[in-house]
């Protein structure tokens, strides 16, 4: 499956993190490498294996699930966040199907940050 990109803002709000344009998904930056980026435009990308269902993750956010693939020892699930179409992959659970909610959490160093004017990544 292919990157899942969301708009956002580099914003300083309690610490320097990413906030996504719909405000649906915070992710917590480190201000040493974001802090020239503080007020600018961004796009994430986030492959899907890099979602997490881990119950003790920070920054979860909550997801309906739109479509669940379970494939052998993975699970595509399907969601939209801030009206874009997203997919993760996971571990299979029995509690993953159509239309149930879920939580997700993404581990920020496995996040790629784009420049939204220039497309070119900003670290």
């Amino acid at each position: 499956p292919a990157m899942n990109f969301i708009s956002g803002t580099i914003i300083c709000d309690d610490g320097v993190k990413f906030q996504s344009d719909f405000n649906n998904l915070h992710i917590p930056l480190a201000k040493i490498d974001f802090e020239k980026q503080i007020g600018k435009k961004a796009i994430i990308g986030i492959r899907p294996e890099y979602f997490t269902d881990t119950y003790n993750a920070p920054n979860k956010l909550k997801v309906k699930l739109d479509v669940v693939e379970q494939i052998v020892n993975e699970v595509f699930a399907h969601f939209t966040l801030d009206g874009k179409s997203c997919i993760s992959r996971l571990k299979p659970k029995s509690e993953y199907s159509q239309g149930s909610e879920i939580s997700l959490a993404v581990d920020p160093l496995n996040v790629m940050f784009f420049d939204e004017q220039t497309g070119e990544r900003m670290i």
